[in-house]
């Protein structure tokens, strides 16, 4: 989920659904991009496009040593990338088939 303020100059607050695994999304869903942080270096003039390629990046290149979710974090350590990427593929596929059901509901 994206969403925008009326006061331009903030940055949007992106989240995924509570509980989604990745070393960068806290518990609640938000997603920890030092670029959409207000107080680190958001810069106001920075394009839908660009906001989605900064997300993208950060999911497919988490930070290991910022890590927002300890059960990621300790997965991520344990196991190794392989199976850590393994968990995230599996994680956003079960998403991806919930939103696309609703997608299909939608049209109906």
């Amino acid at each position: 989920m994206m969403a925008f303020s009326s006061e331009t100059w903030r940055p949007p607050k992106c989240s995924f659904p509570g509980g989604f695994f990745h070393l960068n999304v806290y518990p609640s869903g938000t997603i920890d991009v030092p670029t959409l942080n207000e107080e680190n270096s958001w810069d106001p003039t920075m394009t839908l496009p660009e906001i989605l390629f900064t997300i993208q990046q950060r999911l497919c290149h988490p930070s290991i040593n910022s890590p927002s979710q300890a059960g990621a974090y300790k997965f991520r350590v344990d196991n190794g990338k392989e199976a850590y990427d393994r968990r995230c593929r599996e994680e956003a596929d079960k998403y991806r088939g919930a939103s696309k059901g609703a997608a299909e509901k939608a049209e109906r």
